[in-house]
């Protein structure tokens, strides 16, 4: 883990606000409710955005800084001591100081003795004017203010050569779309910040935001709303469609997805929420109504209402929702220019089907009979989601779109058939879950300061933990014994919480692995890992900061979507790792310990020939193409050339690399070995999808391996930009 490399003309907007008296889990921070993000949206990422911002979002891609909107809160009771530590360097800084502070003019007066040209100041939740240089009114006042004072603040940037001048591509323009759906205006916000556009603030008519909502109303059950993402998502992509084809953005190969991640938001009113509402009993009530609440396919909600008697805080509460995903994903899209969809909100409506995978049904699960069903469990969940979530147009521009998937919600979106195929299997998806909700704000503020990159002697920083000693595990694990020895990683048996701990200060890993067993713990409510005969809990894991930038669970159940909100996984976020590659539901044994032997026989290869760009690539495919594996077992009854199987499956592996080809294989797999095997009915029935089971957890995608990077920077050519900037 390594500090994200900044450009010295980045912005940083900083919010001073007071810390929470109590925050609870299902909630939102209070900090994000106010008119911050409002104002942030219309400002650049980096002063060379106002250079030539087309140019900056090519050198972006061509150098995969992969740097978002630096936003942060810092709050009241450390702000100076943190100001003395972290703030000699030269930066452009725009304090928000919120006047709910018991003591803004202590903040104010700092901030005027610690004056630079750099910094500008707003008081927000308040309109009174203070007594200090640089207070500005709004994000346009901001840019007004940046270009009068050009001249000193280049001074003090120690760059005066540089030209400051607002200018707008024509050809661009007509890309920028403005919706009266709120929910479309990031996609707006990204587009104006590519091309520029920043000095745009649409008029908006009270009348016909009334006749759009109207219109909305009368067509309730249709995706008449969400339709209006799919020409914001083309019009984005043309940029880079563009950039491609006039050969100034490189691709390094045919695997590597084309556009930038999309970011898919899928609200979930989740049931267990009720379990973590520690407020009085009128306002927790208030917001148990709310989670009664769900919106129909145009987004109009439904469920209990005033008249109802739903609580007036009920209604703060499901609009405080809302605006927070919508202001946590405008964060996360900054990254990589990213568009965003939100799609309704859902809940009870699908409490009967998501049932079927609950915690306490585990023990139900494992039974075979009943795995072999799971498949059609899942696919009616999928049904029912997508008919009341998903629009034909939208599925349509999914299946085609050639991007990996970044995942907010609670959901198991990854279960959804998209045109008749698992979007897990055509996409690479990574997930952050909602739950808690300021969890999402970490992942971006993790992300925002630090990054990862996978050296190629990754294995060599690799450990992998056995928590059990049982002789179901001990086949495979004698196998990855004698794989670390060949490969360099290193195995530990621990048989104790005091085993781990050692074996993870002593060996610091940098991959971690655990294979052992997990479950649910109802006294817990939590999912836990076994070592041994005693518990990992997330708190174990917290308070003795049991990490690893990246982590691979090969255990069952670390992260079920219903029955829990509190998962082992999220305990590894608060220790600081970047990606979780978790489990929905319990996973059989052997082939969850033999997908984690060819991850690090692939890893031996990935990590030195540059083949994959991000670990969200390299492990999804390790993941889907699991299936294809144990589609192509042999069948010992069967007389078949193993030679010919053996050629036709790595055909077919190397198929699924290649995004245009994954629906066809996926659809095709069945014939292509209906041509060795007589018995394929038999078999195809008897195949349980594990690879649905796994969730990648984090922003994965912003995990780089060392050697695709040396290969693109081979290729990619960075001119007329300022690269002592970076």
């Amino acid at each position: 883990m390594i500090p994200r490399k900044k450009s010295i003309s980045e912005i940083e907007y900083i919010l001073v606000t007071k810390r929470p008296k109590l925050m609870t889990p299902v909630l939102p921070s209070p900090s994000f409710n106010n008119e911050v993000f409002s104002f942030i949206k219309y400002c650049p990422i980096d002063l060379l955005q106002l250079v030539n911002s087309v140019q900056y979002y090519e050198i972006s891609y061509l150098t995969n800084i992969n740097n978002p909107h630096d936003f942060g809160i810092i709050y009241s009771d450390n702000f100076i001591e943190f100001f003395i530590e972290h703030f000699n360097q030269l930066k452009i800084r725009v304090f928000f100081i919120d006047s709910i502070l018991s003591n803004p003019e202590e903040i104010i007066t700092f901030l005027k003795t610690h004056h630079s040209p750099l910094h500008f100041y707003k008081l927000i939740n308040n309109d009174k004017k203070i007594d200090i240089e640089n207070q500005i009114k709004n994000a346009f006042d901001f840019l007004q203010n940046i270009f009068l004072k050009s001249s000193e603040i280049l001074e003090a940037l120690k760059h005066p050569e540089f030209s400051l001048s607002l200018s707008v591509n024509v050809n661009f323009k007509p890309l920028v779309s403005f919706n009266y759906f709120k929910p479309t205006r990031n996609n707006f916000f990204v587009i104006n910040s590519i091309i520029g556009n920043f000095y745009y603030k649409p008029i908006e008519s009270e009348v016909e935001m009334k006749n759009f909502s109207k219109r909305a109303e009368l067509n309730k059950n249709s995706f008449e709303r969400q339709e209006l993402y799919s020409q914001q998502i083309k019009n984005l992509d043309s940029l880079l469609t563009f950039g491609i084809n006039e050969g100034v953005l490189p691709l390094v190969s045919s695997i590597q997805p084309i556009y930038s991640p999309l970011i898919l938001v899928a609200p979930f009113n989740n049931p267990d929420f009720d379990k973590f509402i520690s407020l009085p009993q009128k306002e927790a009530k208030d917001i148990t109504s709310f989670l009664q609440a769900e919106q129909t396919e145009n987004y109009i909600s439904i469920g209990k209402d005033d008249e109802n008697n739903q609580g007036l805080m009920g209604v703060a509460f499901g609009k405080t929702i809302i605006e927070y995903l919508d202001n946590i994903s405008f964060l996360h899209a900054s990254f990589t220019f990213s568009p965003t969809v939100r799609l309704p909100i859902m809940g009870k409506s699908i409490y009967r089907e998501l049932s079927f995978f609950r915690t306490n049904a585990f023990a139900h699960l494992n039974n075979h009979n009943n795995r072999k069903n799971l498949q059609k469990t899942i696919l009616k969940f999928s049904k029912i989601y997508k008919e009341k979530c998903l629009s034909v147009k939208m599925e349509k521009l999914i299946s085609k779109r050639n991007s990996q998937i970044v995942l907010i919600s609670d959901l198991p979106l990854e279960w959804l058939t998209i045109e008749d195929v698992p979007l897990t299997f055509t996409h690479d998806i990574c997930r952050l879950p909602t739950t808690f909700y300021n969890g999402l704000m970490s992942v971006f503020a993790l992300n925002n300061l630090f990054k990862y990159v996978i050296p190629s002697d990754i294995l060599n920083k690799t450990l992998v933990i056995f928590g059990t000693n049982e002789l179901s595990f001990r086949f495979t694990q004698d196998m990855c014994v004698e794989l670390s020895v060949e490969l360099g990683f290193t195995t530990v048996r621990c048989n104790s919480i005091q085993d781990v701990r050692i074996a993870i200060e002593k060996y610091r890993p940098e991959f971690l692995i655990f294979d052992c067993h997990g479950t649910y713990d109802e006294s817990l409510n939590s999912t836990i890992l076994w070592i041994g005969n005693e518990k990992l809990t997330p708190e174990i894991i917290v308070n003795n900061h049991i990490n690893a930038p990246i982590i691979f669970l090969s255990s069952c159940g670390t992260a079920p979507t219903y029955g829990t909100i509190n998962t082992i996984a999220n305990a590894f976020f608060e220790t600081g790792s970047f990606s979780v590659t978790t489990t929905y539901l319990p996973v059989e044994i052997y082939s969850s310990s033999v997908l984690y032997l060819r991850l690090l026989n692939k890893l031996a290869v990935a990590s030195e020939k540059g083949f994959h760009k991000n670990w969200l690539e390299f492990v999804s495919h390790i993941i889907r193409s699991s299936y294809i594996m144990d589609k192509f077992i042999f069948n010992k009854n069967a007389k078949v050339n193993e030679e010919m199987i053996v050629k036709k499956n790595a055909e077919v592996l190397t198929d699924s690399l290649v995004f245009d080809k994954r629906r066809n294989v996926f659809k095709n797999i069945d014939t292509i070995i209906a041509d060795f095997y007589k018995d394929v009915v038999h078999r195809k029935k008897d195949i349980i999808p594990e690879y649905l089971f796994y969730s990648n957890l984090g922003r994965s995608d912003l995990i780089f391996f060392q050697s695709w990077l040396d290969k693109f920077n081979s290729i990619a050519k960075i001119e007329n930009m300022p690269k002592e900037l970076f």
